[in-house]
């Protein structure tokens, strides 16, 4: 979830590898029939997504794609990125004020035409 809340494809539903079929479920209930599932991983290193889309088309869902390089390569391509929580700034310490840092701004938010899911 953390990884997720960092960064991810605009429009992707976090489904973690290791939920169970109950949950993933729970997760995907408003994913319209038919519709194509992207699964990506974090980098083209990461195998989690060619697990995680295994089950999900074992489940039912067979409209299930693969993202190879993962978000890191999205990133780098400079696609958009959507936080789902922006992290709050830095206060300024009274007894150290050059500590305070800005807040990171927020990336720019973008709906993709097909779910994706990380």
């Amino acid at each position: 979830p953390r990884d997720f809340e960092s960064g991810h494809v605009p429009g992707a539903i976090n489904v973690p590898v290791f939920t169970t079929q109950v949950e993933r479920r729970r997760l995907l209930a408003n994913l319209p029939k038919g519709a194509r599932v992207i699964v990506y991983c974090q980098s083209e290193n990461c195998q989690f997504d060619e697990t995680l889309g295994a089950a999900l088309y074992a489940e039912g869902i067979e409209n299930v794609a693969l993202f190879p390089g993962g978000i890191r390569q999205w990133e780098a391509k400079g696609r958009p990125m959507k936080q789902t929580s922006e992290p709050e700034a830095v206060k300024p310490d009274a007894a150290k004020p050059d500590t305070a840092k800005p807040a990171d701004a927020a990336s720019p938010q973008e709906t993709p035409p097909e779910s994706t899911t990380p």
